[in-house]
């Protein structure tokens, strides 16, 4: 098996913007408080302050003796920044725990056949940024009880779950990829006052599962390709989310699904400024909705009639003739 994962990595390291070459072999790193950041464990600079965090750089970090973790941080206060690191073959590639608020970044890794890629519970202001986070068994990325978390350039594909949370509020996910996941591209549960937007959504089974959320904006994505549903909304108690300026395109069996039944708190359009001044109405794309006649609106093309989503009587009032 180490022998197959090995060729493996190397048939497709070319597909990545650093091959694995070019990273330094490196034992599993584990840091289990502020005292722990020293060279033996990985740390390449920095000083631990705002100003200048710990490096981890560098390292290719290869657990399959013993399927632990590759690199484990948990309970520190000092700030450090993860960095160009290529993490495979363990439990866990990254895993985060009991981190201090706006403590720790992760940035232009690579998490790989694992089975969770980057795992993170109790990690406040989280930043993940341009990371790679593909064929892993379970999650992509994992995340409970981390709030204000931000995943940016995020490229995952081909786990069960791309990006699974849970009891995480204002995360920002933007400028990112989900793709040939097996059952959701990225799915949050009890969360709310977050924002899902500018991502590329394509052939998972559901696209983004909302379950149990308030209060998300999801918009400027593109859904497409999903064998399931697209997108799915429910909510919590104290309010729905906002779809809008989305595009839905050949999605399986449904573009959108609305959990609320007849008495939906979710939004498929919202009202947002107008270039030409005041305020406009903005819905979705919807590639199943027929638009026989279209008139303009502040510069966008919108279809007469509205969209009923799937699930529920919430309608899209402002559905656009053409693709955003």
């Amino acid at each position: 098996m180490k022998i197959f994962k090995m060729l493996v990595i190397v048939l497709l390291a070319l597909t990545f913007s650093s091959p694995v070459w070019a990273y330094t072999l490196h034992d599993p790193i584990v840091i289990g408080n502020d005292f722990e950041f020293i060279p033996a464990n990985g740390v390449t600079g920095g000083s631990g302050t705002q100003n200048d965090p710990y490096i981890i750089s560098g390292w290719q970090i290869i657990n399959t003796a013993d399927r632990g973790v590759a690199i484990y941080i948990h309970n520190v206060s000092k700030y450090f920044v993860i960095y160009n690191c290529f993490v495979w073959g363990s439990v866990d590639g990254i895993k985060l725990i009991s981190i201090a608020a706006c403590r720790a970044t992760i940035l232009n890794v690579t998490a790989w056949l694992n089975d969770d890629g980057i795992h993170v519970e109790y990690v406040p202001n989280l930043e993940i940024d341009n990371a790679t986070v593909t064929y892993n068994s379970l999650n992509g990325i994992y995340v409970r009880y981390s709030d204000n978390m931000s995943i940016l350039g995020l490229t995952e594909s081909r786990s069960i779950h791309g990006v699974k949370l849970f009891y995480s509020n204002n995360f920002d996910i933007e400028y990112s990829t989900f793709d040939n996941n097996s059952q959701t591209g990225l799915s949050s549960s009890y969360s709310a006052g977050s924002t899902v937007a500018y991502n590329t959504v394509s052939n998972n089974w559901n696209g983004v599962h909302l379950g149990y959320n308030d209060a998300v904006e999801v918009h400027h994505n593109y859904f497409t390709g999903n064998s399931g549903t697209g997108l799915t909304l429910g909510w919590l108690e104290t309010g729905g989310s906002y779809a809008y300026m989305n595009s839905f395109i050949d999605n399986g069996y449904y573009n959108a699904f609305d959990f609320g039944e007849e008495d939906s708190a979710n939004y498929w359009s919202k009202d947002i400024p107008c270039l030409l001044g005041g305020m406009v109405s903005r819905g979705n794309y919807w590639d199943d909705m027929p638009c026989t006649f279209a008139f303009s609106n502040c510069l966008v093309y919108e279809c007469v009639g509205d969209y009923t989503i799937d699930g529920s009587e919430a309608k899209d009032y402002n559905p656009a003739k053409y693709e955003w």
